[in-house]
This record gives structure tokens, C-alpha cells and sequence, in this order.
């Protein structure tokens, strides 16, 4: 919203809606996510605002937007009418059960919604704010750290809050015009040069005369869905540790500033209505885009794309207000056991570090340089010509062709070429154990974790991650099952290529203190009775018929072939291994879990406990 993207926000976000409080009652609701030091301040824009709408009711471009964007709604899952999951399906029949609510059907309610919406006028709509905000049974909560800021709030405060909102002078609210066009001038774009046919995964590749490369992927998993990436190697690891440091904090709240001249409120309202949407970061070791869109509105993410490679608005005062109100929400999650538990594991594992940020202090926050950050990051996304982009979806070929060469053609193409740059730290690979005191309540956390550096495998990766599913297995039957002391428990391998081949493995469990030492005994020993060759054909079979079934649900989604296209060239591997997929999980013998586990899970681990305070 407006106030949330303000020079000076109230608080960091905020919604009011109707509905379903407990199941028999109704309720209107205005609520806001704030920091401590802004509680009242953020109560009072809620009255304030409420207010506001009580007195001069809503703009009709308010009203024109609500209605596009609940239309496109009802459009989006009418799409995707003959896609429906079982979970969607049985949603509604919970619903009518519990509720008693009608299914007529997505066919009828948006041939309804498309008949009865214009009708719907703004003197209606005004008409029924006073019969949702009223003060007679309005109730004020207040949930979250007790401290210096908050402690001394108390009812009668808050009656005065509410009384004198009802004596200041507000204004209507006002909006302006909002541009037509996302781009006011187009460069020309850049033919496609070649078109290469991916035949074992039914795919393209497209290079353009400016050399700018493209892979897609036509789909019908979704009726009204298409994905984009954009992945370029590089990333912070290019910027000196200086810059590093001083514009970490930075990197992600850049784009709050808003693209192409328009704020993210202006985004907003220009996309009512629409389904597009795409976001770009800078990752430690690559440069990175995502985004979607629904079939019709396929150029509006082009048009977003363009946008977030050329026109990043640069808005000091702005980022300065939004850091400022981020700086106490994030302080204040050291008060979390779990959060503080993470935070010195992280400093401990990172001794040497240099480039080592952790959790954010106060001064880190003071310290942050946005200037030098927007520069970098634009320098970053200057140049298009180490990007790669990938789309997924229900697209038409010559439709996505065209835009690709519209769009795409007319980023900035220089004739630079980067890669990441390996970082020279590397955690220590030796036994410790760490215990971190947090926390009032009888609850501990225990963690262990296995690094080893080692050539990327897609064999090692497949049994490291089978690995973890069988001692996951056996985890929950001893733990939970049969010690009741845990309740939950998580093993999980994986192996990593970027930006250097790795091998990891953890395992994390939440359990009483008085059990953690036991608990701990326990999963080492499972681990030992896997390394002395107990793995019996079942518990392999048993991960093996999970992995298959879970690849075969995967294969019918476009994030899975989103991933498998940008890991085909990222990592280098074989188009093909996703038809070799079964034969490879079918071949692994419990010879090579044993032997895995043996390799990687040796006494060289990491065991991390976070118990209560004394």
C-alpha cells in the first residue's frame, strides 16, 4: 500500500478485510505488522484510515481495480478448471460441511461473478463501511515483545488514541494519474539467429543476433501459467570484501524504490487486473530473475523484465525509511530462541570469514552505503549478455518468439564475459560440539551437519540423497516411535556443484533437555549400524518407491522442468538423465548407501545443541 512504501511508514505492512473469525461469526479487521516503538503509531494510521473511508468513502478507480482484480481471480481458477489438485477439491467439500457452503462450481461462480460484478456500484459499496466499522464492539490487540516501548501501553491510552482520532481534521483521499505504458520508449530488438531442437526433453534453444541465449519449454500442466528465469554467473562474489560489507544490508531492499519512475504503490494499482509479475536479485554467486505470468498477460511480464534490467528508480529517502523500519523488526528477533540458536551457529561456523555478514547489528544498519549498492547492482544488470533465460509454460511458440525478440533483443548487450569467483573459506572439517543457552521454556533443539568437499557426482548426489531418506526412516521409528522424547526429526544429504563441489548432511530433531543426550546417543548409533552394513533391502526399496513416485508427481509440474533446464546448464549435465532417471534409482544397491555413509558421515561432524537458560 501507500503508507507501507511512504518516505515515513507507520509500520512495514497493513490490510483490512471481512471474514471468517470463528466459525458462527463474521468480523470486519484492520490489522498492521509494525516494530515495538511504532505500536500506537501504526494503531493510530488504522483508526485514521478507517476513519478516512467512514467519511468520504472510496475512489471509483478504487472501486475499478477491486473489481479487476477479484475478476482475475475467478478468471485464473476457471482456467485451470480440468488442472484441479485433490486438496483443492476437497477443500470445497470441507467447506460445504463444515460451513455449509454451496459448490455450484468455478464455471457458475465466474459466469456469475462476470454477470452481477458491473452492476455493483460505488454507492453500495460506501454504503455498507459504516455497517463494518463501528466503534460499539470494536476490540484493539496487541501481540508481540514486551519491552521499553510497548510495556507502559495500557487501555486508557488507547481509549484516548481512538477518541482523538474522531476529532482531527482528515482529508479525502487522492490519488493521481497513473502513466498508460510501463515503457515510454522501446529500443529496436534483435532477431532470433538460431533455433536448436532439444528432441529427449522436447525443448528449444534460441540464440539472437545480439547473442543474448534462450531455452523453453511448452507445457499443459497448467492451463494459465508460464515461468521465467534469468540466471547470470557472477554474482556478490565479483564485489571486493569492502563493497561486500558495506552493501550487503542493501542489495535486497533495492527495488522498494519502485521501477521505470512508478513506486511499487503505482506498480500495484497499474497491475489490477493483470497476472504478471518479475523480481530480480544478486544471489553470492549468481545474478538472478524470476517471474510468471497468465497467457494473456505475457507481454506485461516482458514489459517487467525490460524494466527490471534498465529502469531501477533510485530513492535514497525512501530506502532509508524502509531500512529504518526493517532495523527494529529484525532486533527483534533475537528474542527467539530458534533465531538466536542460528545466529552463533552461524558465527561459529564462519570464524575466518571475511566475508561473513551474520545477523545485522544496528550499526551494520547505520553503516549500509545505498548509493555504492544501487551502482553495483546496475552494474550488475547493465549488461544482459551473460544472462540466460529460460521459460516454462503454456505459451504460444510464435507469441513468446516475437516478444523475446522484442523485449529480450532490446536489453543492453556489452561484450563483457564474468564468471563467480570461488571463495577460499571453507568451514573446518573436524568434530565439535557447540551449545548455545536460550530461552525459559523446557524445549531444546539439536543439530549435526557433515561437510566434505568433493567432485560433483550425480551419483554421489542420488545416494547421498537416499542416504538421508533411510535414516530419516529409521530416525522417526527410534525417536519418536519408540523413545517418545522427539517430535520431529529430519536427515536430509545433498550435493551441491557451485561453487565448488560439496557434499552436505544434516540432521536436526527438537526434543525435552532431559532427553537430548540420550537422543544424540541414539542417532549416532543408528548411524554406525548403517556404516557396520545394516541397510536391509526393504528400507532401500522403500526410499527407492518414494523417490520414483515423487519424480513421477514432479515431472507434471512446470517448476521441475524449470529447474531441470536451468540445472542442465548450469551444472552441466546430460539432457537425457531424466530418461535415465528410473534405471539409476532402480540400480543403487544397498552396497552404496553403506559405502556412502561411511565416506561422508564420518567423525568429522558438527553438533550444534540450543538448550533453556539455567
Amino acid at each position: 500500500g501507500e503508507l507501507s512504501s511512504s518516505e515515513n511508514p507507520p509500520f512495514i505492512s497493513a490490510f483490512s478485510g471481512y471474514g471468517s473469525t470463528v466459525r458462527t461469526k463474521n468480523a470486519y479487521s484492520s490489522t498492521a505488522l509494525t516494530t515495538p516503538e511504532k505500536a500506537l503509531t501504526s494503531l493510530n494510521s488504522l483508526l485514521v484510515e478507517n476513519e478516512r473511508v467512514k467519511k468520504y468513502g472510496f475512489l471509483e478507480s478504487e472501486l475499478s481495480r477491486a473489481k479487476k482484480d477479484l475478476l482475475k481471480r475467478y478468471e485464473s481458477s476457471y482456467n485451470e478448471r480440468d488442472k484441479l489438485t485433490s486438496g483443492r477439491i476437497v477443500f470445497e467439500y470441507v467447506n460445504n460441511f463444515l460451513e455449509q457452503e454451496p459448490i455450484p462450481g468455478i464455471e457458475w461462480e465466474y459466469k456469475f461473478l462476470q454477470f452481477v460484478l458491473p452492476s455493483i456500484t460505488l454507492a453500495e459499496v460506501n454504503n455498507r463501511i459504516n455497517k463494518f466499522v463501528h466503534d460499539d464492539n470494536m476490540v484493539v490487540t496487541l501481540a508481540g515483545v514486551q519491552n521499553k516501548f510497548t510495556e507502559n501501553i495500557d487501555e486508557e491510552q488507547i481509549r484516548n488514541l481512538i477518541a482523538d482520532v474522531k476529532n482531527i481534521s482528515i482529508e479525502a483521499y487522492a490519488e493521481e494519474d497513473i502513466k498508460e505504458n510501463l515503457i515510454e520508449k522501446l529500443p529496436t530488438g534483435s532477431k532470433i539467429a538460431s533455433k536448436n531442437y532439444i528432441e529427449i526433453i522436447d525443448s528449444y534453444e534460441l540464440i539472437l543476433e545480439n547473442g543474448l541465449k534462450v531455452f523453453y519449454k511448452k507445457t499443459d500442466y497448467q492451463n494459465d501459467n508460464i515461468l521465467v528465469r534469468a540466471i547470470s554467473p557472477g554474482g556478490t562474489s565479483l564485489y571486493n570484501d569492502k563493497d561486500f560489507l558495506a552493501t550487503s544490508l542493501a542489495t535486497g531492499f533495492l527495488s522498494e524504490a519502485g521501477f521505470g519512475g512508478l513506486t511499487t504503490s503505482d506498480m500495484e494499482k497499474f497491475m489490477s487486473g493483470k497476472t504478471a509479475s518479475f523480481n530480480t536479485s544478486v544471489g553470492a554467486y549468481s545474478d538472478n530473475g524470476s517471474g510468471r505470468s497468465s497467457v494473456k498477460d505475457l507481454e506485461t511480464m516482458f514489459e517487467l523484465i525490460y524494466l527490471n534490467f534498465t529502469s531501477l528508480n533510485f530513492n535514497p529517502v525512501l530506502f532509508n525509511a524502509f531500512v529504518n523500519n526493517y532495523k527494529s523488526f529484525y532486533l527483534n528477533l533475537l528474542s527467539r530462541p530458534q533465531t538466536y540458536f542460528q545466529i552463533k551457529v552461524g558465527e561459529k561456523r564462519n570464524v575466518g570469514n571475511d566475508r561473513y555478514i551474520g545477523f545485522p547489528t544496528e550499526k551494520d544498519f547505520e553503516n549500509v552505503n545505498y548509493p555504492l549498492a544501487y551502482k553495483l547492482r546496475n552494474d550488475r544488470f547493465s549488461d544482459a549478455n551473460d544472462f540466460i533465460f529460460f521459460f516454462v509454460g503454456n505459451f504460444d511458440f510464435e507469441k513468446l518468439e516475437k516478444l523475446i525478440e522484442k523485449y529480450l533483443g532490446a536489453l543492453p548487450i556489452l561484450s563483457t564475459s564474468e564468471n563467480y569467483i570461488t571463495p577460499e573459506f571453507r568451514t573446518k572439517d573436524e568434530y565439535e560440539k557447540f551449545e548455545v543457552k536460550k530461552g525459559k521454556e523446557p524445549k531444546s533443539y539439536v543439530t549435526f551437519n557433515w561437510q566434505e568437499e568433493a567432485e560433483y557426482s550425480s551419483s554421489i548426489a542420488t545416494n547421498i540423497n537416499l542416504l538421508g531418506e533411510i535414516l530419516s526412516n529409521n530416525l522417526i521409528k527410534k525417536l519418536r516411535e519408540e523413545e517418545s522424547g522427539v517430535y520431529g526429526v529430519g536427515a536430509r544429504g545433498s550435493m551441491s556443484k557451485i561453487p565448488f563441489g560439496n557434499v552436505s548432511f544434516n540432521i536436526s530433531f527438537p526434543c525435552g533437555p532431559e532427553n537430548v543426550d540420550s537422543l544424540v546417543n541414539w542417532t549416532l548409533e543408528q548411524i554406525q549400524n548403517i556404516k557396520d552394513g545394516n541397510v536391509s533391502e526393504e528400507d532401500l526399496k522403500k526410499v527407492k518407491e518414494s523417490s520414483l513416485i515423487n519424480f513421477k508427481e514432479n515431472t507434471k509440474r512446470n517448476g521441475y522442468w524449470m529447474n531441470y533446464l536451468i540445472n542442465s546448464i548450469q551444472l552441466d549435465l546430460e539432457w537425457d538423465r531424466f530418461s535415465n532417471y528410473e534405471n539409476k534409482i532402480k540400480e543403487v544397491k544397498t552396497e552404496d548407501i553403506i559405502e556412502t555413509a561411511k565416506i561422508y558421515l564420518d567423525d568429522s561432524y558438527f553438533l550444534a545443541i540450543l538448550n533453556p537458560e539455567d
